[in-house]
């Protein structure tokens, strides 16, 4: 029972480390902004691939942040 636990905590730990929220920033917002000339798709690419751990905790935040713009302008996105 022991061994299963440490099995699971290490894939939790491990796939913990790979998550990046940059890319569901940018995903996000090239799927749902994508008519918007404010965002452009190729330059938020380049700024947020393999963002640094700083700057992928901003993402997180940001993406909070237009997700709550959109929605409280009535905006629906699927991404």
């Amino acid at each position: 029972m022991a061994r299963a636990c440490l099995t699971v905590l290490a894939l939790l730990v491990t796939s913990g480390c790979f998550y990046e929220p940059c890319d569901d920033y940018v995903d996000y917002l090239c799927t749902c902004h994508e008519d918007d000339p404010q965002y452009d798709c190729d330059s938020l690419e380049a700024m947020y691939l393999e963002a640094d751990p700083e700057i992928q905790d901003q993402c997180a935040v940001d993406l909070a942040a237009v997700q709550n713009e959109d929605e409280e302008a009535g905006l629906q996105c699927v991404w």
